[in-house]
């Protein structure tokens, strides 16, 4: 990526976050302080090498939250996917939500659900075990309330399986951990334990979360007889053609087209003409909860 490519990028970031209607301007400001903040430690990182060693890299701060981390550019990317383009959010009527957040990582997007929906209760997933650790630290140094995550992946059964995650020391940063087999030399294979999400949908979900690296089409077909309890959801559907063919985009439309309203990369209402780095931004809203 070019420094003109950086540059639009850079203030393309400034206006989503000056424009955003759901969030107040001392909010914003505030945002925008954290963007800048981390917009030159990204650059440092990249072309300072001397100062991996003068600043922290391991920790964080996002409006109040105090986030401990693993990588921080994976912190960067998920900090514009969630603070600033908003890809998470959807305006909900109960002020008391109920969220499942598949995928949580080291807890940004909890930590951006607990922000924008204070009394919400979220039950939370993340297979990785260093990320687990992180995720449990970010949860109780901030406190956060009516909270359960669960050390496991989500697939069609209970057990353990295989899961690819990226070296930790590396540069690749630890997003695009995955259950499909890779012969990628930075990944590191280890055994994780899996769940059935359809034994945690018990009630009413106002939110569903999905971010879990390829395995969207497995986890769909499992829930399909109670999607009717999902209210919203809120995917990030990875291709990974080369590795998984069974990952069909189609198919989890053919889910969710018979209950939900569904957008592909909505943004500002808009359908986005590309898809980038196979990664397709799925939003549906059950028809009967309009």
């Amino acid at each position: 990526m070019n420094l003109k490519e950086r540059l639009k990028i850079f203030t393309n970031s400034i206006r989503r976050l000056v424009t955003n209607p759901y969030i107040s301007k001392r909010i914003k400001l505030q945002l925008i302080k954290d963007f800048l903040r981390f917009s030159f430690k990204t650059s440092c990182w990249h072309y300072v090498k001397f100062s991996r060693s003068y600043f922290n890299f391991k920790k964080e701060k996002i409006l109040s939250y105090n986030i401990e981390l693993e990588s921080y550019m994976d912190f960067m990317d998920q900090f514009i996917d969630i603070f600033v383009d908003f890809v998470y959010f959807c305006p909900l009527r109960s002020k008391e939500p109920h969220i499942i957040d598949c995928g949580s990582n080291i807890g940004i997007s909890i930590i951006f659900f607990k922000y924008m929906f204070p009394k919400a209760s979220i039950i939370a997933f993340e297979p990785d075990p260093t990320m687990f650790i992180l995720l449990k630290r970010n949860c109780e140094q901030n406190k956060l309330k009516k909270i359960k995550i669960i050390n496991s992946g989500l697939y069609s059964k209970n057990g353990f399986t295989s899961f690819y995650s990226f070296d930790k020391e590396s540069d690749n940063g630890t997003l695009g951990s995955t259950f499909l087999e890779h012969n990628d030399y930075r990944r590191a294979r280890i055994k994780v334990s899996v769940t059935k999400l359809s034994d945690h949908i018990k009630n009413k979900v106002d939110i569903l979360k999905v971010d879990i690296e390829g395995s969207e089409e497995v986890v769909m077909g499992e829930i399909r007889k109670k999607l009717h309890l999902v209210n919203n959801i809120i995917m990030e559907y990875h291709a990974f053609a080369e590795i998984n063919k069974q990952n069909k985009l189609s198919k989890i439309i053919k889910y969710l087209e018979s209950n939900f309203y569904f957008f592909l990369n909505e943004n500002d209402g808009q359908i986005l003409p590309t898809f980038d780095h196979h990664l397709v931004i799925l939003k549906a809203k059950n028809k009967n909860n309009l």
